[in-house]
């Protein structure tokens, strides 16, 4: 993940480095996942470990601050999971 700020540097602002990453199942929510982001820095990956009996699908949402509003700044479709007999 990269903070561009090329196209819409006068449209937005990112006023935290502190993004949250919510996973959501058709269980409810999963998992929160903090992410600190350096100055001009790139996140390449985030990773982590889910149970997945039961998961019929997951969805993911980033959460973060932008222009003085805590937002939802991006969203996933949800991912589903084919349960083999």
């Amino acid at each position: 993940m990269q903070k561009e700020y090329k196209f819409r540097k006068e449209k937005w602002n990112l006023d935290s480095n502190i993004l949250n990453i919510l996973l959501i199942s058709n269980k409810g929510k999963l998992k929160e996942i903090q992410i600190k982001i350096a100055e001009h820095k790139e996140i390449e990956n985030v990773v982590c470990t889910l149970k997945t009996e039961e998961l019929i699908w997951v969805r993911a949402k980033l959460n973060g601050k932008i222009s003085e509003n805590d937002t939802m700044i991006a969203f996933t479709n949800p991912i589903y999971f084919a349960v083999e007999d």
